[in-house]
């Protein structure tokens, strides 16, 4: 038997915190966005949207994991050029700060790693290089998810 996805690790994680999720988002959808908006949704965060789309509000610890029709450009909610590609897909305690996926095609820089905004600096911390990492750091509390350890996280890799 195979080891649960990080999909099903947190729908497990979030059915044991008594959080609300939503059932998954049709595939075609998913097609239609990615041409829509010109993006490649890395296969571990396809599989968690085709599993779940999102949480029914905050879970007991303030994050908000959101509906796949709700995804936004960082651009839109944060000045956010330095990866024009990347989406919000969650965010934490009413938007005190946002998690976002970069969705580009660029094989230069780190597609599909997700950051953290919000942070005092204005810049844009990298936290991890995909979504199952994400959902690691989210399921184990990591101090990666707030800014201060993403902060932390950042100058401990560019030593």
């Amino acid at each position: 038997m195979s080891p649960p996805s990080p999909a099903q690790r947190l729908v497990a994680y979030w059915q044991g915190l008594g959080t609300a999720w939503l059932s998954g988002v049709d595939p075609e959808a998913i097609r239609i966005f990615e041409r829509q908006n010109e993006v490649v949704i890395p296969p571990d965060l396809r599989e968690y949207f085709e599993c779940s789309n999102g949480t029914d509000g905050p879970d007991q610890n303030g994050y908000w994991f959101w509906r796949f029709e709700d995804l936004r450009p960082a651009s839109k909610v944060y000045n956010l050029l330095t990866i024009p590609w990347a989406f919000i897909f969650a965010d934490y305690w009413e938007e005190s700060w946002w998690y976002a996926v970069d969705l580009g095609r660029d094989d230069r820089r780190r597609s599909s790693g997700i950051y953290l905004l919000g942070d005092r600096s204005g810049e844009p911390l990298l936290i991890c290089d995909s979504f199952r990492e994400f959902v690691e750091l989210y399921i184990s509390n990591d101090g990666r998810l707030n800014p201060r350890g993403a902060r932390e996280y950042r100058d401990r890799m560019h030593r």
